[in-house]
């Protein structure tokens, strides 16, 4: 269980049809079966442990409440937060107090990063600090430099990307490089386990590199990479810059014909 929250760092303007003033933060996406509810509690109000049949998004709307997770903690929730619980998690909720909260369950959902609930007081006042700038756009000067890779589908490494009955794949570290010049590489590294039961019992390292160019429209980013010549073609994907050029998420990367994934690279 995650909690988000959601504030003027995270969020990115709505341009289009005419808008103003308005920002705009995507929680994620999914598929098949889905949900929409809204929930009231009483004061002592409290819906027990259970596990969770969808990945769900929970978001009070009024009052302020409580969630539990899988680690058996209680994590204080309010208006402006969205906690979310992945299927197949050990969780309650409740409220001390009264609280209405909308909802939803997604049988496949995935979270994308809005930004971790802040604990650390210092970011506010680096915020402050770059409040001048807000206005000015990004330039390749400003993101140039080289993140480590943090997460995989909002999951910390190592991330399990594929197994069989043999042989699990994971994905342990990685980097992204962005120049001044428009050019980047962004590399994946990881271990092909074998040592399962009729697995062969053998390891190797595996991989995956992207060099190509990218481009800045505001906050997003656009990457091409050309294909190995025996394939031909290109790989793209976008990314997004995170909040005073920290972080850079990358989006819909395609590993294989079958296998996407969001990364998360962070200074």
């Amino acid at each position: 269980m995650r909690i988000y929250g959601f504030d003027p760092n995270v969020g990115q303007p709505v341009t289009s049809f005419q808008s103003r003033a308005t920002q705009v933060a995507e929680l994620g996406g999914g598929t098949g079966e889905s949900h929409a509810f809204l929930l009231r509690f009483e004061s002592g109000g409290v819906i027990g442990p259970h596990v969770a049949e969808f990945g769900q998004l929970f978001a009070p709307m009024e009052g302020t409440g409580w969630i539990e997770g899988g680690d058996g903690m209680r994590h204080a929730i309010g208006p402006g937060q969205v906690a979310f619980v992945e299927r197949g998690e050990m969780h309650a909720k409740g409220s001390d107090a009264g609280m209405t909260a909308l909802m939803i369950q997604i049988r496949d959902f995935t979270p994308l990063r809005l930004a971790l609930k802040r604990v650390r007081a210092w970011l506010f006042g680096i915020a402050l600090a770059s409040v001048a700038a807000c206005g000015d756009p990004l330039s390749f000067g400003d993101v140039a430099g080289s993140y480590p890779l943090g997460a995989v589908n909002a999951r910390k490494l190592p991330y399990l990307l594929t197994t069989t009955a043999q042989c699990d794949q994971t994905i342990s570290e990685g980097q992204l490089i962005l120049q001044e010049d428009g050019l980047f590489t962004l590399t994946l590294s990881g271990l092909w386990d074998c040592s399962k039961s009729g697995g062969g019992g053998w390891n190797t390292t595996t991989g995956w590199q992207f060099p190509g160019n990218y481009t800045i429209d505001g906050a997003k980013l656009h990457f091409v990479s050309p294909r190995p010549p025996s394939i031909g073609g290109f790989v793209e994907f976008t990314g997004v810059v995170g909040p005073l050029q920290q972080s850079v998420g990358v989006r819909d990367l395609d590993l294989s014909l079958t296998t996407t994934v969001d990364l998360e690279f962070r200074h």
